[in-house]
């Protein structure tokens, strides 16, 4: 069984999981290249961090144009930095395999946005 997806190409589904009342549903093959949001970490095996730091930039223009819609107090602002913002985008940091420099590069923007 062979899956075609738009973004991606085509690759072998490997695995196939048996439903009740349906057609077995097929998992794809990717490419090691390839991320996959995992627990809202997006991780592909050949190590690459980039497409992961660059979504965690993507949540935090986000939550700063949230700010910039409805401004906060500078303290609550600070609370809402650490106790959302900050956690989602270090969570998954530690499955990153990215040089320093260039999660700094990518991060930075945010930072002093």
């Amino acid at each position: 069984m062979t899956i075609t997806r738009d973004e991606e190409p085509s690759a072998p589904a490997h695995i196939v999981i048996p439903q009740l009342d349906e057609q077995p549903v097929s998992i794809p093959t990717l490419e090691v290249s390839t991320p996959s949001d995992m627990l809202g970490v997006f991780f592909s095996p050949d190590g690459h961090g980039t497409t992961h730091m660059k979504q965690m930039k993507a949540k935090g223009l986000m939550w700063v144009d949230l700010l910039d819609a409805k401004p906060l107090h500078s303290r609550d602002t600070w609370l809402s930095f650490y106790l959302q913002l900050h956690l989602r985008m270090v969570w998954g940091l530690l499955t990153v395999i990215l040089a320093p420099n260039k999660m700094t590069k990518i991060a930075q923007s945010l930072y002093y946005r």
